[in-house]
């Protein structure tokens, strides 16, 4: 009839595949000579295939400076269709990390305060002593550690610190066991003392690796209890610090009474101070033997009669007689010690006498 009618309708044809991505290899390399990081690494090219799209050029988010341990890199393919796909490839940075170990504790590059816990303090040790302690050199990183110090391991400060043994090896792998080297302290007199460890290798932030060691020669300090400046011989501490209430001297031989030790009161017996020789005589009791002693300079102006069976020894100083000592005892006197009978001084006695015996212009009559 010669009519005609039309109509129209849209087909649409969508891409919805995803292009295909494949990474390069893996990537393992060493940091840069003295470095902690990696350049002029190559990484290589990902390869994507697509059914639309046949140039397709995949992209990464990668940077040139690769840090220790290891880098992701993420590798992008767009077709341009709205369709887009990944892939992972990893840049490992290998590296050396050493690690000293005290104690089982670990010991921080340039510690200067040294601690009882890593055994960098070797505590108060007494003169004429000999201390070591063993330290452990550690490879914590993925790579080699080559210790390139000669020595091994260096020593500097005071004298009394030395290394005693070296490490057995120079090199420690991976994964490789620790190696140790010996500290010895060895102090000759008292005081505080401390010497600085080091040791070089190629840990590229910790190339020198160093820490201080540190102790002390005690002293012998004595109680002193009635604070008159004197110790007591038998209540002694060993201390690199002087403690409250001690002293350096051990001369008191009465820590109970003030004012009374060596230096002010002549006589003694048992450790304890006596301001006469009758009195000391009398603190020796029924002893068969009698040893009264007499320290420092002693210049008594009384008589003084030694019994039968009674032993004086003069320990310390001179002892000079200004009035009369009357001897039917033994008198000793030991090494560098003297007895003067000045000018006015009588020596009469029976007794023994032992020792430097000067006589000054006294008067001696031996055989009363």
């Amino acid at each position: 009839n010669g009519a005609t009618a039309t109509c129209s309708f849209t087909v649409s044809v969508t891409d919805n595949q995803l292009p295909t991505i494949t990474c390069p290899s893996n990537v393992t390399i060493n940091t840069d000579a003295g470095q902690c990081t990696a350049t002029n690494v190559t990484i290589g090219n990902a390869t994507s295939l697509d059914n639309c799209n046949s140039s397709i050029s995949p992209t990464n988010n990668s940077s040139e400076l690769y840090s220790r341990g290891i880098t992701n890199i993420t590798w992008f393919a767009d077709d341009g269709n709205g369709n887009f796909n990944t892939c992972l490839q990893t840049v490992t940075v290998i590296y050396p990390e050493i690690n000293i170990i005290g104690n089982g504790n670990p010991i921080m590059d340039g510690d200067i305060s040294p601690s009882i816990n890593d055994e960098t303090d070797f505590g108060p040790q007494l003169p004429n002593s000999i201390t070591d302690r063993t330290f452990s050199i550690q490879n914590l990183g993925t790579e080699n550690l080559y210790l390139i110090g000669i020595p091994i391991v260096s020593i500097s400060g005071d004298s009394e610190f030395s290394i005693q043994s070296q490490p057995s090896a120079n090199n420690i792998a991976f994964d490789g066991a620790d190696l140790s080297f010996v500290v010895r302290y060895t102090p000759t007199a008292s005081g505080f003392h401390t010497a600085v460890i080091t040791l070089s290798s190629n840990d590229c932030d910790e190339n020198s690796y160093s820490f201080t060691v540190g102790s002390c020669s005690t002293i012998t300090f004595y109680e002193d209890a009635d604070n008159d400046g004197y110790g007591n011989p038998n209540s002694q501490m060993e201390s690199c610090n002087q403690p409250i209430g001690y002293i350096a001297n051990n001369d008191d031989c009465n820590d109970n009474l003030n004012g009374m030790n060596v230096q002010s009161v002549i006589y003694s017996h048992d450790g304890l101070c006596y301001p006469t020789l009758e009195d000391a005589l009398v603190a020796t009791g029924n002893n068969s033997v009698k040893e009264v002693k007499i320290h420092a300079d002693a210049s008594p102006n009384e008589i003084n009669i030694i019994p039968q069976g009674v032993t004086v020894r003069v320990l310390t100083g001179t002892w000079t007689n200004h009035m009369m000592l009357k001897n039917n005892g033994i008198i000793i006197l030991d090494p560098g010690t003297n007895f003067i009978n000045s000018i006015d001084g009588v020596y009469k006695g029976s007794g023994v006498f032992n020792g430097n015996f000067q006589n000054n212009g006294g008067t001696v009559s031996p055989g009363e």
